[in-house]
């Protein structure tokens, strides 16, 4: 089903991706009946936008193509030998899937950020501030947790569409940084769409020119939404 939606720009501001650049997004206007999960996300989403929280977004800058949505084929993905081993380094995690946010998810979550964003906007996040960030009100979500005896290590916040799984945000414990949960994490949601025969997995921008959003690029195979439509890339 098609859906028609009005988008707004936001004002530009100092990009937190690259120096040096200004950046705008362009704001999906969801209609009001948004509370009894009718919203085309489906629809918004292959057309490059990502959600935060109920809001939906795509990158909108003047003067810079730099972030482009990137879907990994799940169906045909197979992990490379770096991959395996990540895979094999964390054979001892025991994973499970839950549909709440919980409080110890958000210790984890402060933990991160306190290693990894202690300059940034999000340091200050209370728990309300997490929900509002995670949680939306007419978006299926699921929380994948990874424990090490018993201790919760890894948390990936994946929302369920009809064609797919996408990405929204993940954590980890950064005692733990040498296990590469990162990439472990997406390696399980990639398995669990291959298990629930979904094309697609959406990780967000790949940003070619920041060496911390270059990750994504490693899974594949993939597409990039260029100019509109979504594009393979050279897999090889």
């Amino acid at each position: 089903m098609n859906h028609s939606f009005i988008a707004g720009v936001t004002p530009e501001h100092p990009c937190p991706y690259l120096s040096n650049q200004q950046a705008q997004e362009l704001i999906a206007m969801l209609p009001e009946h948004s509370h009894d999960n009718t919203i085309p996300y489906q629809q918004l989403i292959n057309l490059g936008f990502r959600r935060s929280g109920n809001d939906v977004y795509r990158p909108h800058c003047r003067n810079c193509q730099s972030c482009q949505s990137l879907r990994v084929d799940a169906l045909q993905f197979l992990p490379t030998r770096s991959q395996k081993r990540i895979l094999r380094k964390n054979s001892d995690l025991h994973y499970q899937w839950y549909d709440r946010i919980t409080q110890e998810q958000y210790i984890l979550y402060k933990k991160y950020l306190a290693s990894r964003h202690n300059d940034g906007d999000m340091k200050d996040h209370n728990y309300d501030d997490y929900r509002d960030f995670i949680h939306s009100d007419w978006q299926p979500t699921r929380f994948l947790h990874a424990y090490l005896d018993h201790q919760l290590v890894a948390v990936a916040i994946t929302d369920w569409l009809s064609e797919g799984l996408s990405a929204v945000y993940s954590f980890f414990d950064p005692t733990q940084e040498k296990r590469s949960l990162g990439t472990w994490l997406i390696l399980k949601q990639l398995s669990y769409a291959k298990q629930l025969r979904k094309n697609w997995l959406y990780l967000g921008y790949q940003i070619d020119n920041c060496q911390k959003m270059k990750y994504k690029q490693h899974f594949r195979p993939h597409q990039r939404f260029i100019a509109e439509q979504w594009q393979a890339e050279n897999n090889e």
